[in-house]
C-alpha cells in the first residue's frame, strides 16, 4: 500500500493511473472477500486518483472514471446500500455522456452495462418504469452493437432482453412481453 500511495502522490500521470488501478484491484480482492468497508476506501482512492486524470488526460482516463463508479455501485448494491447504488451508477452515466458527446459511439457496451445496473436495482426496488427505462436503453445500444457483424456480442443483447422479459412478467404486461418473446425468438435463430 505505501508504494502505490507514492506513486499517487508523484506528479507523473502514468504513475498516478498505475496506482488508481492497483486502488481498483485492490477493492475488487476485497469486495470478494466481503471485506466491504476496504473495498470502499480502495474504489474511492481510485475515483478520486481518476477524476484528477480525467480532468487532465485523453479520454481514457474518464472511462476509468465510468469504470470506477460502476464498481463503487456495484459494491453499494451488494452491501443493500441503494441510495449510494443509485449515486454511484447516474454518476457513471453523467461521465458517460460527457465522454460520448467528445467521441460519439465509442462506448456503448460500457453504457449499457451501467443501464443494466441502474435497471437491476430499480426493479429491486419496484420502480418499474426506471427499470424499465433502463432496460430499454441497454437494449438499443446492444442492438446496435450486435448489428456490427461478427464482431458484434449478441450473448450481451440476449441478456438484455431476457431482463425485460423478467419485468414484463412482473408487471404483467402480456403485449410488450409476448413482443420480447418473438425478439428473443428471432435473436436465437440468428444466433444458431
Amino acid at each position: 500500500r505505501e508504494i502505490y500511495e507514492r506513486l499517487a502522490a508523484g506528479g507523473d500521470p502514468a504513475f498516478r493511473h498505475m496506482a488508481a488501478s492497483l486502488s481498483l484491484s485492490l477493492g475488487h480482492l476485497y469486495k470478494i472477500s466481503e471485506r466491504y468497508d476496504d473495498a470502499e476506501r480502495e474504489y474511492l482512492c481510485a475515483k478520486e486518483l481518476f477524476e484528477g486524470l480525467a480532468s487532465e488526460t485523453s479520454p481514457s482516463g474518464g472511462q476509468d472514471l465510468v469504470f470506477s463508479y460502476r464498481c463503487l455501485g456495484e459494491l453499494y448494491l451488494a452491501t443493500k446500500d441503494l441510495v449510494k447504488a443509485e449515486w454511484a451508477f447516474l454518476r457513471a452515466k453523467a461521465i458517460y455522456a460527457r465522454l460520448d458527446r467528445a467521441a460519439p459511439g465509442k462506448r456503448d457496451d460500457t453504457l449499457a452495462t451501467v443501464c443494466i445496473d441502474l435497471g437491476y436495482l430499480y426493479g429491486s426496488t419496484k420502480r418499474f418504469p426506471e427499470a424499465e427505462r433502463e432496460f430499454l436503453q441497454a437494449r438499443s445500444l446492444l442492438a446496435y452493437q450486435a448489428e456490427l457483424g461478427p464482431r458484434g456480442d449478441k450473448s450481451s443483447l440476449r441478456t438484455a432482453l431476457v431482463n425485460l422479459r423478467t419485468l414484463y412478467i412482473l408487471t404483467k404486461e402480456k403485449e410488450k412481453l409476448e413482443e420480447i418473446r418473438r425478439q428473443i425468438a428471432r435473436l436465437e435463430d440468428r444466433l444458431s
